[in-house]
């Protein structure tokens, strides 16, 4: 027997309705690697929608109206020597000193799961988070406000010849506390 018009739409379900949003939500944050922090080299990004830049070199103007996240280099404290720890140390309370008006946030390293950042040799998790830990002193003494940011590690898929998981590595620098040294985590 054939089944009413009214019955038959009861059973099925409504339309899944489409999802729209808006092409650059206002909250987003959307950055990108900049090779040279002046206007000259900020300025073709205008209308791209990033908000924030980040840069190797430490900024000397303002490079309003983006937010800028300086990433330090960890040189040769990744020797553990104390003085290229110390030399570290005096270079990051510098930079803060120096060029922190024009910085809002600064990432510790980089990749630092992987040897390429310590020099060929097997990275070392307790001494990162040792790193980070001396930096974000450093950083919060000079602008409290300013925000630090753990090293990015490279997404790798498990352990092997000159890099460490990321996640096998997260959890040593964490355990070593590096979760007391950081304002935001840095992921790749």
């Amino acid at each position: 027997a054939p089944v009413p018009a009214a019955q038959a739409t009861a059973t099925q379900p409504p339309p899944t309705p489409t999802p729209t949003l808006p092409p650059h939500p206002p909250e987003a944050i959307r950055g990108i690697n900049v090779d040279k922090s002046d206007s000259a080299h900020t300025a073709p990004l205008a209308n791209l929608g990033f908000t924030w830049i980040q840069t190797f070199l430490p900024p000397t103007v303002n490079l309003a109206p983006y937010k800028v996240l300086y990433r330090i280099s960890l040189g040769d404290a990744v020797s553990g020597r104390e003085e290229d720890i110390a030399q570290f140390s005096r270079v990051v309370e510098g930079v803060a000193l120096e060029a922190g008006d024009f910085i809002d946030a600064y990432a510790v390293g980089n990749e630092v799961n992987l040897s390429r950042e310590w020099k060929g040799q097997q990275p070392n998790p307790k001494l990162y988070a040792r790193l980070l830990a001396i930096a974000y002193a450093r950083i919060k003494q000079a602008d409290p406000t300013a925000l630090v940011v753990s090293a990015g590690l490279a997404p790798t898929g498990g352990d092997g010849n000159g890099f460490i998981d990321d996640l096998t590595y997260a959890r040593a620098m964490l355990d070593a506390g590096a979760g007391n040294a950081m304002d935001v985590y840095g992921f790749h």
